[in-house]
């Protein structure tokens, strides 16, 4: 392995357990890490290619690298019932530069305030979303020069780290395949190798944050176009792990498990830990979306290279995805929660 990815591992371990994780090994297969409170892994198992396969255990019967199964917030908030579920939170739109500083120079940290406290308060890791993405950024960053816009990209990623440095993990760019929604104004202030150099200046002012690529299709559609783009950013060293969002693997075709399973050993080709970072199931039939969860969840947590897993939200008439929600609001759990619960021994 070479040094700069052994230097990354070496980070990933050193924040989880500043955050009270434990880390034990390390190789191409990812660490074994362990979360306070997760069932211990008693047997091997691989990652199965069927649900009726993978359904019928719980996680206590399977060996797992994944050290949480977190979630968002809820229309803004972190619910009162959120740490019955979930052991990792993510801003699902309070992170983004957007919404942050909507206005040159005037920030609104209170929304990320309440999150990260939160967190604090519960001894749990946040994920943030998102520093580099074309998409919900400020209006006005379009409008400057290259020279201008260099200064606030650093100015905004400066400013998030020194006041948040407990950030466990982050991602820095997201979405940047030329398809997808890349960072124009990126773009504009670095030239071709933007995507490297954002991740330059988050090391810089992020130095004990797990730093992520984060993309869609990832896992589907675009698997091999995503590897061939990131590549010289894993030979960087400057990336610490990649970020695989999970929307849409239902529609318009329902991929398999191992499908699945297979576009994820062709990322755990590239040497770094993988965060399923946005999974959801939009299915308003419960035993269409139980069968689902049932399909893929097992893939994520048994692959030995996957080592968290965030959903993207768990309220009914609450979520980005229609359909995707898990609970109502006063707590009444679809099918597919229920499994998940019994599966995570929550």
């Amino acid at each position: 392995m070479p040094i700069a990815m052994k230097n990354r591992f070496t980070l990933l371990t050193t924040a989880l357990m500043a955050l009270g994780l434990s880390a034990c090994g390390g190789s191409n297969s990812g660490p074994e890490l362990e979360f306070p409170d997760r069932p211990s892994s008693s047997s091997s198992s691989s990652s199965s290619s069927s649900s009726s396969e993978s359904s019928s255990e719980s996680s206590s019967s399977v060996s797992t690298s994944v050290t949480f199964v977190g979630n968002i917030t809820t229309n803004g908030a972190v619910r009162d019932d959120f740490m019955q579920y979930w052991d990792q939170i993510t801003p699902e739109n309070e992170g983004k530069w957007g919404s942050v500083e909507g206005t040159r120079d005037d920030y609104n940290w209170g929304p990320l305030d309440a999150i990260y406290e939160f967190a604090r308060a519960n001894d749990i890791p946040v994920k943030g979303h998102v520093l580099v993405w074309g998409s919900q950024q400020p209006n006005w960053i379009a409008d400057l020069s290259p020279e201008e816009q260099r200064a606030e990209i650093e100015e905004w990623i400066s400013d998030y780290c020194d006041r948040y440095p407990d950030t466990a993990m982050m991602d820095v760019v997201n979405e940047a395949l030329p398809t997808h929604a890349p960072a124009e104004y990126a773009q504009s202030a670095f030239g071709d190798d933007w995507i490297i150099e954002s991740f330059q200046l988050a090391r810089e002012h992020c130095p004990d944050t797990i730093l992520i690529y984060n993309d869609f299709n990832f896992l589907t559609w675009d698997n091999q176009a995503i590897i061939d783009l990131i590549t010289p950013l894993v030979e960087s060293g400057y990336v610490d792990a990649l970020g695989v969002q999970a929307h849409g693997l239902y529609s318009p075709r329902v991929w398999t498990a191992q499908e699945i399973k297979d576009n994820l050993d062709n990322i755990a080709e590239l040497g770094l830990p993988i965060y399923v970072s946005e999974y959801d199931i939009g299915e308003a039939d419960d035993q269409q979306q139980l069968e689902y969860m049932q399909m893929h969840f097992p893939v994520f947590y048994e692959h030995p290279d996957v080592v968290g897993i965030t959903l993207w939200g768990y309220i009914v008439g609450a979520t980005w995805i229609d359909g995707s929600g898990l609970m109502t609001s006063d707590g009444e759990q679809r099918p597919a929660m229920q499994w998940l619960m019994e599966y995570l021994n929550r």
